[in-house]
């Protein structure tokens, strides 16, 4: 998750001095290192027990951290 949202960064630079700040492909990249900081954020927080529904684990939060 880490390596995404370096990835995510460096992008977000090169697209800025490339484009400008305000050009529409920089501001959907940095919405997107937006939603991966909100997910990390989000599992760092989170309790495990807090994941879980209806006694199962939400895999939907288990398979995002791993693959990005």
């Amino acid at each position: 998750m880490y390596v995404a949202v370096e990835k995510k960064r460096l992008q977000l630079m090169t697209l800025a001095k490339k484009y400008g700040m305000t050009a529409e492909i920089t501001v959907q990249c940095s919405q997107e290192l937006d939603k991966h900081l909100n997910l990390l954020q989000e599992i760092h927080h989170k309790p495990l027990h807090s994941l879980r529904t209806f006694g199962k684990v939400n895999t939907n939060y288990v398979i995002s951290y791993f693959i990005l």
